[in-house]
């Protein structure tokens, strides 16, 4: 387990700056958040979407979803948040963080559909990962890649954030 990840909820500080525009990878945690209970931390969260709503309506609220989750969840989710929420205001990470993928497999193989799931990595002499961390951003899916590289499959991957 990464060091970096948290294992207790935080809160903000009430001195502590906030800005869009941070870059806390060289911070220390304690210099922006204290620990909290979950108790704690929950009422918090639900607080501020609840005052959100008072003053501003549903309408200001929005969810966003993973593309970590089921089918089941991803409904049960825009559920939620239009009920919960009282708002339509429901997108999806596929929509934005895909859309480069999806029109290159529209234009390459004809359906902007994955064309086939980790579990084929199994099955594949050679795999190649090009500018993404799956270790790091779809730990599930890297599983499959790091379990066929060790069984002798071919695994090359493209970083470009390697200077050679």
């Amino acid at each position: 387990m990464s060091e970096e990840r948290l294992t207790k909820p935080l809160i903000r500080r009430d001195d502590a700056p906030k800005a869009g525009d941070m870059d806390m990878r060289f911070m220390k945690t304690s210099d922006i958040f204290r620990e909290a209970t979950w108790e704690e931390a929950m009422e918090k969260a639900a607080g501020g979407l609840k005052k959100i709503s008072d003053e501003r309506g549903g309408g200001a609220l929005a969810g966003f979803g993973s593309a970590k989750g089921s089918n089941e969840e991803a409904y049960l989710f825009q559920k939620f948040i239009r009920q919960g929420f009282g708002t339509n205001n429901v997108d999806h990470c596929t929509r934005l963080c895909h859309a480069s993928s999806v029109a290159a497999l529209l234009e390459g193989v004809g359906s902007g559909a994955v064309s086939a799931p980790f579990t084929d990595s199994m099955k594949s002499d050679c795999m190649i990962v090009i500018g993404a961390r799956p270790a790091q951003n779809h730990p599930v899916a890297a599983t499959y890649l790091k379990q066929a590289a060790k069984k002798g499959k071919k695994l090359i991957i493209m970083d470009p954030r390697v200077k050679i």
